[in-house]
């Protein structure tokens, strides 16, 4: 399948799930936001990259917040839900419509799997000493994260049954 034809189906397959997807997988979910949020929150600007419904937008406060979704249906639910100082993009997260090195901190919360070849893309959307934080269910990647060299992992906790990883950016800016 080619990787047009992957995006599109997982983005249909979120679309059908939106509706029910909090229901569904709500507390896990939160457990891992409010996770990824310990370093996060009080940034200037954050992205979620997979952001699904926008459950982070719930902890971080005062950030400005940019949800990332390829889901239409997922962004639709964000709007409808969340009330926060922030914007909702539909695009893929492999092709984000930023600039590189435009956000304080980035969060990818059991979405990774789905775009693997992201990891990289989105570690460049960080600036100079930002955090990037990932959260994967180790089954779902079994080769693991391949993270730039200039990142440097500072921790990881285990949240739901996913690993979250936590990262500073080091090095190029």
């Amino acid at each position: 399948m080619c990787w047009f034809s992957f995006i599109l189906a997982v983005s249909l397959g979120y679309d059908e799930l939106a509706p029910v997807y909090e229901e569904l997988y709500g507390a896990e979910q939160y457990k891992k936001n409010l996770a990824a949020s310990s370093a996060l929150k009080g940034l200037p600007v954050v992205l979620d990259a997979g952001c699904g419904t926008g459950i982070l937008s719930e902890f971080l406060g005062g950030s400005y917040y940019v949800c990332l979704d390829s889901s239409r249906g997922m962004l639709e639910v964000f709007r409808a839900r969340r009330r926060c100082f922030c914007d909702a993009v539909q695009a893929d997260m492999q092709l984000p419509p930023f600039r590189e090195l435009a956000f304080d901190g980035v969060a990818c919360v059991t979405a990774v799997h789905e775009a693997p070849g992201a990891l990289g893309v989105l570690a460049g959307l960080v600036k100079a000493e930002g955090v990037l934080v990932v959260s994967v269910k180790e089954r779902l990647l079994p080769g693991g994260l391949e993270v730039p060299g200039w990142l440097v992992l500072e921790g990881v906790v285990e949240s739901s049954g996913d690993a979250v990883y936590f990262y500073r950016r080091r090095g190029p800016t």
